[in-house]
């Protein structure tokens, strides 16, 4: 889950993906382990160089790439990852459901 500091609570599963067009370029968003530090880490990556920018909130690559193309613009992270849509959130809770249902047999 998304910090206690933060607004609105996310769950961050590892291994998420989902794909944005921003910019006219296709960028591949994904969630992976930081097996260091026991938490997950954001990486979004341009499909069309292969360039990643990474950090430890699903808005910190999204800054770098901001800041990386100098468009002055502010990206809401969570939004772009699909976890402020009522849908996205229902299947990531449905799918956590039924992992915690099936480790418990």
């Amino acid at each position: 889950f998304s910090s206690s500091g933060c607004l609105f609570h996310h769950q961050y599963p590892v291994g998420y993906k989902a794909r944005i067009d921003q910019w006219e370029r296709s960028f591949l968003m994904e969630i992976r382990s930081d097996p260091k530090f026991s938490k997950p880490i954001f990486y979004v990556t341009n499909e069309q160089t292969g360039v990643s920018k990474f950090g430890d909130s699903p808005t910190k690559p999204w800054t770098e790439w901001c800041l990386f193309r100098k468009t002055g613009q502010r990206i809401s992270g969570p939004l772009f990852f699909g976890f402020s849509d009522p849908i996205t959130i229902k299947l990531l809770t449905t799918c956590k459901t039924k992992t915690i249902k099936q480790s418990k047999r």
